[in-house]
């Protein structure tokens, strides 16, 4: 649970470096949520589809009330945290805009999160692998 709750806790702190374990840590317990919250919805009816709004996509991740609200409230940690793994291999977090461009500009920046951070300090901070302080530790 420490892997969702600390980078909440981080909820708007877009320095410092995150390992890849972390983040995909993270994404897979972000994920998690918003399928159960899928299934919520539907058992609900609270789907945009149920409420007459044409074009309700099944299984996609807020198509529901609670699904948009848990997407919403997730925003900002995840460019946070998407952010501090960026800086881990030594690139701007600002980075993520690529994911603008169609498909290329996605794979790319999942490329980018699979990559091995750089080893030792970086101009981010401290190597997370190798903390000097539990401080440094993206984790719980």
């Amino acid at each position: 649970m420490g892997w969702f709750l600390t980078p909440l806790r981080r909820y708007a702190d877009f320095t410092g470096r995150a390992r890849r374990t972390d983040y995909w840590m993270f994404v897979l317990f972000v994920g998690l949520g918003a399928v159960l919250l899928r299934f919520v919805d539907e058992s609900l009816g609270a789907t945009y589809a149920d409420a007459g709004v044409e074009g309700g996509i099944p299984f996609v991740a807020g198509s529901g009330v609670l699904g948009s609200i848990y997407s919403l409230f997730l925003l900002v940690p995840t460019f946070a945290i998407g952010a501090r793994r960026l800086h881990d291999i030594g690139v701007s977090g600002w980075l993520q805009l690529i994911a603008i461009i169609p498909v290329l500009g996605i794979i790319a920046l999942l490329v980018l999160w699979v990559v091995n951070g750089t080893p030792g300090p970086n101009r981010h901070g401290p190597d997370p692998k190798t903390p000097a302080g539990p401080e440094d530790v993206d984790r719980g």
